[in-house]
């Protein structure tokens, strides 16, 4: 195989078919057609190779017991290759099982030497060459489990409790590390990233120099900048077009979907904390909840940062009474007051970590709300918000559906930061109508600002009034908004309003406005 520059790159496109041993094609190749070129080792048929970047990696690595005496190759950037024998279930191709290795295997290779790159040539280990009498050794069974094709089983995470107690001489290196790219890969400032490592060298039997957390720290950006220019996988068009790629399924018609990011926002007291868990109730127990219904009862996690957990208890048995039906999937809770130190913010590495170990059976998690929760950043930058999408991002390439509580500013928009929007799928508001009187409690109007693939009916706005008592529970009673608009119209009629001050007045397009006052001409004419 041979490579158009000095890396890893095959020179023909068909590589994996003409890839060969015979000597004279290799000849021709190599003296021939591509005398500079370097050479690759095709993986597979039994073989396969851990490409390892760096000695951390290859610390942690052997801690778990990699097999040492098999052909070593040393990569020329300081990393390593090891070849070991698998022949069992199929092993998918470059994937990362820990920070810092990758395997090799049916439709990969690696570069071998005498190959060189931009930092160096390719050798094989004297002790451990491939041409030698060395066996090779076989792939541990954890490897292969991590890197099974047909296994959903992800990689494991490193957690921060798991190495608070300190850790034993021989895996130091390589747990700090691990969890120095995992900061990374969630956006966590340099600083930071050496504020923690420096507090858990400090826990580790014996603690490491500074020096050795310092070069930890900027290996670990090394590695990380060098994952996110290789990492990224293109598909051709056909094989785009031709993948099985189901589609989404709809948690709760018409407009919460699996892998959705959503947002619902509204002015403060305006009845939010009651639609969370309307929402929850329905999701869980495959109900209805003011004019949408789920398809099929799904697990959810309710985050609150904000709402006294005994009102929030009361509040539920009031929920669950009024819906009349039992719960289907978990139910779960996280409060604030129930923690002893609060929910750490979850923009942070430590806050999503936490909440991502109660995920279990979960498919949708309700957030309420933004400011209580996602502290770290400054609400009014866009740049402040950059971790906390890529959380979300990440939920949703776990499967995860997000649905999150956020308040309105006294503009009437959502408050802070508008790049929250970028990812969303929908976002609704809850607004309280212009007749609106305090003795009312929770009365509003339900508007979609955003709804992406959504349309039509579905998405027309209505008004929502909510009663409660001790023997019936909730129960919401559900109007149209054109019905709730007419007096207002009328009103606006005989002030003289003009169309498009009706529109401005109420909160509607120009030509529901239209359409409205035509209405109201029309049954005025009729009665007449």
């Amino acid at each position: 195989m041979a490579c158009s520059r000095a890396g890893k790159h095959p020179i023909p496109a068909d590589w994996p078919t003409v890839a060969t041993t015979d000597e004279g094609q290799l000849r021709e190749w190599f003296v021939t057609k591509y005398p500079a070129a370097n050479i690759g080792l095709v993986m597979g048929q039994g073989n396969v190779a851990v490409d390892i970047d760096n000695p951390y990696a290859l610390e942690e690595l052997e801690s778990r017991g990699l097999p040492i005496d098999t052909p070593t190759q040393n990569t020329g950037s300081g990393g390593f290759h090891r070849l070991y024998t698998w022949t069992g279930k199929r092993l998918k191709n470059a994937i990362r099982f820990i920070a810092g290795a990758d395997i090799r295997s049916d439709g990969g290779f690696i570069v071998a030497e005498p190959s060189t790159n931009a930092h160096g040539a390719y050798h094989w280990d004297p002790d451990h060459h491939i041409l030698d009498d060395v066996s090779i050794a076989p792939l541990p069974e954890w490897i292969a489990d991590l890197c099974a094709a047909d296994n959903p089983v992800q990689k494991p995470t490193i957690r921060i409790d798991d190495l608070w107690a300190g850790i034993p001489q021989g895996a130091r290196n390589g747990k700090l590390f691990s969890y120095a790219c995992k900061m990374r890969r969630d956006k966590r400032p340099e600083l930071e990233i050496m504020a923690v490592l420096m507090t858990l060298a400090s826990k580790c039997s014996p603690p490491l120099a500074l020096s050795e957390v310092e070069a930890i720290v900027s290996s670990s950006g090394r590695y990380t900048d060098k994952r996110d220019d290789e990492g990224l996988v293109a598909v051709e068009a056909q094989e785009f077009l031709a993948m099985n790629i189901p589609p989404r399924a709809t948690l709760l018609h018409p407009w919460i979907k699996e892998r959705d990011v959503s947002m619902i926002y509204a002015w403060r007291g305006c009845g939010k904390t009651w639609v969370t868990l309307g929402l929850a109730a329905a999701l869980t127990t495959g109900g209805e909840f003011l004019k949408w219904r789920a398809d099929h009862p799904v697990g959810v996690l309710v985050v609150d940062g904000e709402m006294p957990s005994s009102t929030l208890q009361a509040r539920l048995a009031r929920v669950l009474l009024g819906l009349g039906r039992d719960l289907k999937a978990p139910l779960r809770f996280v409060c604030h007051d129930m923690q002893e130190n609060g929910i750490p913010s979850l923009d942070t590495s430590r806050g999503q970590e936490y909440l991502e170990r109660h995920l279990d059976e979960i498919g949708v998690i309700l957030f309420d709300n933004i400011s209580t929760l996602f502290r770290s950043g400054v609400e009014n930058e866009s740049e402040g918000w950059a971790a906390a999408q890529e959380w979300l991002l990440r939920l949703r390439r776990l499967g995860k559906t997000s649905l999150m509580q956020h308040h309105a500013g006294k503009n009437g928009v959502q408050r802070g930061t508008s790049k929250r929007e970028d990812i969303l799928d929908c976002v609704v508001q809850l607004k309280r109508p212009k007749d609106y009187e305090r003795s009312e409690g929770a009365r509003f109007e339900v508007r979609f600002e955003k709804a992406r693939g959504i349309a039509g009916d579905d998405i027309e706005p209505f008004e929502a009034t909510l009663f409660t008592d001790d023997t019936q529970g909730a129960s919401w009673l559900i109007r149209d908004s054109a019905t709730s608009h007419e007096s207002q119209v009328a009103d606006m009629v005989e002030a003289h309003y003009t169309q498009r001050q009706i529109a401005e007045e109420l909160g509607i397009s120009l030509g529901k406005a239209n359409r409205l006052v035509r209405q109201l001409k029309e049954r005025r004419s009729v009665e007449s």
